[in-house]
């Protein structure tokens, strides 16, 4: 809704090629359980298409820890960690100092589940298990032009990690809120 608003108001589009390394807080649930917060870092590479259009790659890594989780299956403490690599669009309009920006990046997903396991003797034990998904991220954000070839960009994610849940693997989704620090590809505005 902010972009047509933006363009209607006359401002111009500049969205240009650039990567950025971001980190930021990232928060998981699953149906029935409660959010729970952790960690995310990644990369993103943004080419443009056209002058409204970027083809974007996002790279991150998401990780978890739900404490006295009760599932059907589980009850303790999990660690899930979430690795993922999407290919997507991304659309943007600003002027010479600020860039805002919406995005839809599929992504495919090596997801990670640890558990503690408590063995008769009383022993501890580890348990992983590994799943490939396909997911999809939503995003919006904003970006800050600090020199022509270096900027600042925060941005709100909603992200679904596994769009093919079954009722044992139920869906996970998240929130993540990043910042992070982008090198222009070409040149802003001459300063």
């Amino acid at each position: 809704m902010m972009l047509p608003l933006l363009v209607m108001a006359g401002i111009e589009a500049h969205a240009q090629s650039n990567f950025a390394f971001w980190v930021g807080g990232t928060g998981l649930y699953y149906d029935g359980t409660a959010i729970n917060w952790g960690t995310s870092v990644g990369t993103t590479a943004k080419f443009n298409a056209i002058p409204h259009l970027l083809i974007r790659t996002q790279f991150n890594v998401d990780r978890i820890q739900f404490h006295d989780l009760d599932l059907p299956d589980f009850q303790g403490t999990q660690t899930n960690t979430y690795v993922c690599l999407g290919f997507g669009l991304e659309a943007a309009a600003g002027n010479r100092d600020f860039n805002a920006f919406a995005h839809i990046t599929p992504h495919g997903t090596v997801r990670t589940i640890s558990r503690i396991l408590e063995e008769n003797d009383g022993r501890q034990k580890v348990w992983d298990l590994r799943r490939f998904s396909l997911g999809v991220i939503f995003g919006f954000g904003f970006e800050a032009y600090v020199t022509d070839n270096i900027g600042f960009e925060m941005q709100a994610q909603y992200n679904i990690f596994n769009l093919d849940h079954t009722d044992v693997d139920p869906i996970a989704r998240g929130l993540r809120a990043l910042i992070g620090v982008q090198f222009y590809l070409g040149r802003n505005f001459a300063r």
